[in-house]
């Protein structure tokens, strides 16, 4: 048993590990010229130059001068953005989904907040360099399963370990709002009344902890003495409004239930996939809750409707005034390097470029608060950006040539470009 268990190990170890060195803080600045610099807040400048220094940018525009000692990167017309940022993610917390070993992303039980993403996430994760080789520079990386799954956090991918990896440990709590309808699914052998005894005591249940929490947070706060409690503990920073409750809900009723439920205990709000979030964007527009939609190659949640109604969803959103990011529905984690395609799919379906763009750069940013640093490319803000080719959202001219995250360079090789060299080699062989 244990040769058959150590056969397996080492099987799985070349799949767990990438070995490629995170780069090294530049010590002159650097220069990049001659680009296309999308920088998503100020519009397009054409023929541009950006400089950054120490991880920040220094200047960005047309008639910019390029420091003496400054490392020039010559863009010939290529495209310059800032770093994608994925919306929910489980990159990092899974490398083989059919490995068990190998997934970390949910734990066991119904209410797990003090479930911490980042204390799971692995740096030399494989699938990490295939993601970012389309541009994808961070991600908000959370948990699943359970009612409430746990903390997430708003990750670099890319850097020696989780120090250095993490933007904002207290990003946002899952919460997965239970069902609301009754299943009548040929399938579903449950009996309806048994069904809707589950939905009150799933609500219930709900209801309850947030009660405890809030009680034992109140006792805290007033210097009160009381039993330490790490699940209630974990939840302080979403009772204070200082950390959203990211809900994952796609029926309207679901999303009214959330809306209602998180308004009235005054708490901050981004609703996760919304498969239905087009049928209530009013009410998300006046309670101001941001939107982690699903993302757009998905099938019509009802048989009645529209055959692309997942296609122009983010359009829907958008004229009504609703920000959003993208995510991937399930916990497969290679397929979020699809992010700037669904892009480009939401484009064809009535949305803006513009807003395609922000919705995979500054308005995540700005939902997870982190605009002041990530999301565009302005004076002052971080220097985690890319340089490619063509459009990022165009799968033909998507060619990521130069990536830095917080000024740092990223060796944009990755298992399959590796895997295409190997096998291109075998072919100019006898």
């Amino acid at each position: 048993m244990l040769k058959k268990l150590l056969l397996v190990l080492l099987w799985t170890l070349p799949l767990t590990a990438n070995d490629l060195i995170p780069g090294a803080m530049p010590q002159t600045p650097v220069a990049i010229i001659h680009a296309r610099i999308f920088t998503v807040s100020n519009g397009i400048i054409e023929d541009g130059t950006l400089v950054f220094d120490q991880g920040r940018i220094t200047a960005v525009g047309r008639d910019v001068a390029v420091p003496e000692n400054a490392a020039v990167i010559d863009a010939a017309g290529g495209h310059l953005y800032p770093g994608l940022i994925a919306g929910r993610t489980s990159v990092g917390l899974v490398e083989v989904g059919a490995v068990r070993a190998s997934r970390d992303v949910s734990e066991t039980g119904l209410f797990n907040p003090n479930a911490r993403a980042e204390t799971a996430y692995n740096t030399d994760s494989e699938v990490t360099p295939t993601v970012r080789s389309n541009g994808v520079a961070l991600g908000f990386v959370a948990p699943a399963g359970g009612r409430i799954s746990g903390m997430g956090a708003l990750i670099y991918l890319d850097g020696w370990n989780r120090n250095d990896a993490v933007v904002k440990s207290d990003a946002g709590m899952i919460l997965n709002w239970p069902p609301v309808r009754v299943n009548r699914a040929w399938w579903n052998r449950i009996p309806e009344a048994k069904q809707l005894e589950q939905i009150k005591k799933s609500r219930e249940e709900l209801e309850r902890f947030f009660d405890e929490a809030r009680a034992y947070a109140n006792v805290r706060a007033a210097g009160g003495e009381t039993a330490f409690d790490i699940r209630y503990d974990s939840m302080i920073p979403v009772l204070e409004g200082r950390t959203p409750l990211v809900i994952r809900a796609n029926d309207q009723e679901q999303i009214r239930q959330a809306v209602a439920f998180c308004a009235e205990r005054g708490l901050k709000m981004i609703l996760l996939e919304g498969a239905d979030s087009w049928k209530v964007a009013g009410l998300l527009r006046e309670q101001n809750v941001p939107v982690i939609l699903r993302q757009p190659h998905s099938l019509p949640a009802r048989e009645d409707e529209d055959y692309d109604q997942a296609f122009k969803t983010a359009a829907q959103l958008a004229r009504a005034g609703v920000t959003f990011a993208l995510t991937k529905t399930g916990t497969d984690n290679w397929d979020i390097r699809n992010l700037p395609f669904w892009g480009a799919t939401m484009v064809s379906f009535g949305l803006s470029r513009e807003d395609a763009l922000r919705a995979l750069t500054l308005w995540p940013a700005q939902m997870f608060g982190v605009a002041d640093r990530l999301g565009s490319l302005e004076t002052g803000r971080e220097a985690t950006l890319f340089l490619s080719r063509g459009d990022v959202m165009d799968y033909g001219g998507n060619a990521v040539t130069h990536m830095f995250i917080g000024g740092r360079p990223v060796d944009l090789d990755n298992r399959q470009k590796r895997l295409y060299r190997k096998y291109s080699e075998r072919l100019s062989r006898p």
